[in-house]
């Protein structure tokens, strides 16, 4: 695997803080609340590419066999145009800066990722002898929820390469039955941003998740969020608002606590008894 492209994934990550029916054995599946789960209603099947590179290098004294490998898989839904196009731009979004700027529209979503990994897979750069650890690079998309006309999708990117292994996750809201993206301003009354951030101000204190936080840091509301059964729930990854060491950070807000937010006759309603 080309080094600059690891070294390129390292710092993306940092700086934010193969056909299949079922994931991959090896994938490093990413924490989903629980109570997020419901049963599938949209007929869909996984499909991507892998691949790995295998060489050897001498640090000066001994060689070393080192594997590199890449995985990307994501999930295809029947019949659904609107949601498969939004996948695969965050497929080719997240590659790009990798070497994912194919411009042959004509292509597959798959043979255009079989080509990005190929890409990078091909050739060994033997140059840094003192790098002999194997490697790997994940981009997994995931269906983590789905019913009541609400689908969640979690995309998350896991890298081996830097001080340590490192992972980035975000979320998108679907709903199924417009066939579109669900975001805040569909949801919640006309200028609720102040009053939803004073509710989030209450619960971060109330629950201590302000504390340990990166110095010169807020503990604000992000754009990284997916709607559950049980509330909003505002993510945020290692580095973003809290050191590595801490991990990532989940911050729900209740329906409860927001029902003068909720707009009438939006999927969010039926939450609200």
């Amino acid at each position: 695997m080309n080094r600059a492209f690891v070294a390129l994934i390292s710092l993306i990550l940092l700086c934010a803080g193969c056909s299949r029916n079922k994931p991959t054995a090896t994938a490093k599946r990413l924490p989903v609340n629980a109570s997020n789960k419901a049963k599938d209603t949209l007929a869909y099947t996984y499909e991507g590419a892998d691949g790995q590179i295998n060489y050897t290098l001498n640090d000066g004294n001994q060689d070393h066999d080192v594997v590199d490998h890449i995985t990307v898989d994501y999930p295809v839904f029947k019949s659904r145009t609107g949601l498969n196009d939004t996948i695969k731009q965050l497929v080719l979004g997240t590659l790009k800066d990798y070497g994912g700027d194919d411009k042959d529209t004509t292509r597959s979503l798959t043979e255009r990722v079989k080509r990005i990994i190929k890409r990078n897979t091909s050739q060994p750069d033997t140059t840094d002898t003192e790098e002999t650890q194997e490697t790997y690079y994940e981009l997994h998309i995931r269906v983590v929820s789905q019913g009541s006309g609400i689908l969640v999708l979690e995309t998350g990117e896991v890298d081996s390469g830097g001080a340590h292994p490192n992972s980035h996750t975000t979320y998108l809201t679907w709903d199924t039955k417009k066939d579109e993206e669900i975001v805040l301003d569909d949801v919640l009354v006309k200028d609720y941003s102040d009053k939803l951030a004073i509710i989030a101000d209450k619960i971060i204190r109330e629950e201590k998740l302000n504390e340990d936080l990166s110095e010169g840091d807020t503990f604000a509301l992000n754009s990284n969020y997916y709607f559950a059964p049980d509330g909003i729930h505002f993510y945020y990854n290692s580095y973003e608002i809290k050191p590595y060491v801490f991990g990532p950070t989940d911050l729900l807000i209740p329906y409860s606590k927001i029902k003068k937010l909720i707009r009438p006759g939006s999927v969010l309603s039926q939450y609200i008894k």
